[in-house]
């Protein structure tokens, strides 16, 4: 039996039949035992088992990409799976359900291959990161190496009560030229490290500045991505 499956970014399924219809087959073609159970199984995961008696012509871009990545895993001894833009064209809680179920699956020993170009989705959810040029690996690393490769960092700092004092200790910590401010929000260009975090921290409890987010704008695979590729003309 198959160890690998793969859900292609693009799949057009019969819109005549009925979901359930289609994730039988999908069952009987492995030779399932009980393919029935399974299909219901697998569906109440993704939590698309409700529609199952429909017509799939009639399915929203969510429940199609529910039932698509239903019919990838209908294969319960696929260790290796594929997915190729899985995020695209879906709502919020879609989105959600799938990060669940993909860190779900990685727990139980499943291996998952993510093509993806919606970066931040996929920084806290993938273990290693490769980075292609039309075939080419430009980059191939764990999240380490990713931070590794940049000259610096893009932070964002959201504040309220921002006072030029608590500026000047940052500017004088990071030096004057990484520091924009902009409104309620601190721009600051460095190397992340644990020590700029909490002496921005202190220096706002400091000077009675509320610090209400500190992130890295935009993501690090973005910046990590663009540091390794360049801009395109």
């Amino acid at each position: 039996m198959s160890r690998m499956s793969v859900m292609p970014d693009e799949v057009v399924l019969p819109p005549d039949l009925t979901g359930y219809k289609i994730l039988l087959h999908e069952a009987r073609l492995f030779g399932l035992n009980n393919p029935e159970k399974r299909v219901f199984e697998i569906t109440r995961r993704l939590k698309i088992d409700w529609a199952l008696g429909r017509y799939v012509g009639g399915y929203s871009a969510g429940m199609y990409k529910r039932l698509l990545l239903s019919r990838v895993l209908i294969n319960p001894n696929a260790e290796f799976i594929v997915l190729d833009e899985p995020f695209s064209n879906i709502d919020v809680y879609t989105m959600l359900d799938f990060i669940s179920l993909i860190r779900e699956l990685s727990a139980e020993g499943k291996t998952f291959l993510i093509s993806s170009h919606i970066f931040p989705l996929i920084t806290n959810l993938c273990d290693r990161y490769i980075f292609l040029n039309k075939g080419r690996v430009m980059f191939q690393g764990d999240f380490d190496d990713l931070k590794s490769i940049l000259k610096e960092v893009r932070y964002l700092i959201r504040v309220r009560g921002l006072v030029d004092e608590f500026v000047d200790e940052i500017k004088r910590y990071c030096g004057s030229e990484s520091v924009e401010v902009e409104d309620n929000s601190i721009i600051i260009h460095t190397r992340e490290n644990k020590d700029f975090i909490r002496f921005v921290v202190e220096e706002g409890s400091r000077y009675g500045v509320e610090i209400h987010e500190i992130r890295i704008e935009p993501d690090l695979i973005t910046q990590a991505f663009m540091e390794v590729m360049g801009t395109e003309d």
